[in-house]
């Protein structure tokens, strides 16, 4: 990445990150809202996702089009359990990030757990068409089902080591982005955007994705 691109994904200031006037932040009082909300999600064992119209992590927009204090926000989601997909708009081309966090165990920067995804506006669209998307939410995934300009995900939100059904055969065939490995470009080819996932086996799945990942075996 250019220097300024790799200094704003690694978390330090860049020259062309400054606040844009037709922006905005979470205020004080907001923040201290949010912090309370996020621990009783915690005390009551809830996943949450969140919605706002600035991204709340600098690396799911462009330089200066997240929200004023995204970097402070993005710790804060980053450090409770419960929080599993941000979801925003603003700025207009969309994006997809997470945030980079240091790994207790070595000390090097790692993807975080938690998924920014910034919708692609309406203006994107091509004349005549539109931009729009659904989420199906699931135990261990979340499909973005993209309409029109909008860009369709799957996005693993259980923790690795977990016997995540699909959502591990999706990391392994690359077609979803994990909680915590993987490139974090949120990218896939999203052939199964719109299908309910929870109805189709494990096996079925495995043989309609047969000869993607290479070896073409099906299994009994």
């Amino acid at each position: 990445a250019a220097g300024g691109d790799a200094a704003r994904v690694l978390g330090a200031p860049a020259p062309d990150d400054v606040c844009k006037p037709w922006g905005g932040g979470v205020g004080d009082a907001q923040l201290a809202w949010l912090e309370k909300t996020l621990a009783d999600a915690v005390t009551n064992e809830e996943r949450v996702l969140i919605a706002s119209h600035c991204a709340l992590s600098p690396t799911s927009a462009r330089p200066g089009m997240a929200a004023w204090n995204a970097r402070e926000l993005a710790r804060t989601l980053e450090a409770c359990p419960a929080v599993a997909l941000c979801v925003a708009g603003h700025d207009h081309p969309g994006g997809y990030g997470r945030t980079l966090v240091i790994n207790p165990k070595d000390g090097l920067h790692t993807f975080g757990r938690v998924h920014h995804v910034t919708l692609e506006a309406m203006l994107e669209a091509k004349r005549g068409s539109t931009s729009y998307a659904t989420l199906e939410v699931y135990d261990h995934d979340v499909a973005v089902v993209g309409v029109g300009a909008a860009t369709s995900r799957r996005l693993q939100v259980s923790p690795d080591g977990n016997f995540t059904g699909v959502a591990l055969f999706g990391a392994a065939m690359n077609d979803i982005a994990t909680g915590g490995r993987g490139s974090g470009d949120g990218g896939g080819d999203d052939v199964y955007a719109g299908v309910n996932m929870d109805e189709l086996s494990i096996v079925d799945w495995i043989n309609a994705n047969r000869g993607r990942g290479g070896l073409d075996v099906k299994i009994e």
